[in-house]
């Protein structure tokens, strides 16, 4: 091994072959960058490649050292270039970019001018017919009135939906679910329904679901209420105690969702539920808005536990 390096060692220092190999290429990229120049970098590059040859040969032959600080100062001069070039480059833009903004700055002058002459030609005219501007405000009024009322049955507005039992069969707790439109805008619902059968931390923050069902329920009405198809639930308590349902009402509009619970009575009567709607805040937020599970959300429904034996009230009070 040491007789291999020393001979490599020898072969470096004296060899020509070397020499040749470092320098056609370097040469090679010098001619290419002197004619077809490139971005800043390039040249510095091969200039700190040529510094590093040099400094691996300390011996060399004057004309193979000659060669090298030419190949040096050919890409200091073509790096030099290139910054220069690149100024170039950049200011054109600049310039452009003066120019379209320029442009831009002279239609905004002139739009402010028009819808000036505009405004004042209003002013005049609005002047001249004062008499009518009352019937013209109430007519506009109107029209915006009913333009909202039409977007807002259009997307939903802010109404929401909620899901609660409505009536309890002894025979295994069979649980009738209904559903409720709580808004004065038409919702068209679809109803998802998963019962929980763990929940780590509480919040549903990290939970299992299963027997999830999905359920078109259609267009309803502002206040309307109606059963749910097929919505017959078997409350099945966990260990906790607790059967719980997370319940998600999807509409035009964002939507809501709903944590249903049942627990036994202490009685041992019917059994008794508990429910929480709520909406996550999109906008600013409001007061009573809280933080579960590190988002957001607005409480619209309360509802504490009761007994499914009194759920008449509820529905005789749906609000």
């Amino acid at each position: 091994m040491k007789r291999a390096f020393a001979r490599f060692e020898l072969s470096w220092k004296n060899n020509p072959f070397w020499a040749v190999l470092f320098i056609v290429p370097l040469v090679v990229a010098a001619v290419w960058l002197w004619f077809d120049p490139q971005s800043p970098g390039f040249s510095i590059g091969f200039l700190a490649l040529a510094a590093g040859v040099m400094s691996l040969r300390p011996k060399m032959h004057p004309l193979e050292k000659l060669v090298w600080v030419v190949l040096m100062i050919t890409f200091t001069l073509q790096e030099v270039k290139a910054i220069k070039q690149n100024d170039l480059n950049n200011q054109s833009i600049r310039d452009g970019q003066n120019a379209a903004f320029g442009l831009i700055v002279d239609d905004l002058k002139t739009s402010i001018k028009n819808s000036k002459d505009q405004y004042d030609q209003t002013v005049n005219h609005v002047d001249r017919v004062s008499d009518h501007v009352d019937g013209v405000a109430k007519t506009t009024q109107q029209v915006a009135d009913l333009a909202r009322t039409n977007l807002e049955a259009l997307t939903g507005g802010d109404s929401y939906a909620y899901v609660y039992p409505s009536a309890m069969m002894p025979e295994g707790h069979l649980q009738l679910l209904k559903i409720h439109n709580a808004g004065d805008q038409p919702l068209n619902m679809t109803l998802t329904v998963a019962q929980v059968f763990e929940d780590v931390g509480g919040e549903g923050c990290n939970e299992g679901m299963t027997n999830r069902t999905v359920t078109q329920i259609g267009t309803m009405a502002p206040h309307d209420g109606r059963t749910v198809p097929n919505g017959i639930i078997t409350p099945a308590l966990n260990a906790d105690g607790l059967a719980t349902y997370q319940i998600y009402m999807n509409a035009q509009n964002a939507g809501v969702s709903e944590r249903l619970q049942f627990r036994r009575s202490a009685n041992g009567g019917p059994l008794e539920f508990k429910m929480d709607v709520i909406r996550p805040v999109t906008g600013k937020r409001a007061r009573g808005d809280v933080q579960v599970c590190g988002a957001w959300v607005r409480y619209l429904k309360r509802v504490d536990w009761r007994s499914t034996r009194f759920i008449g009230t509820l529905e005789q009070n749906p609000k």
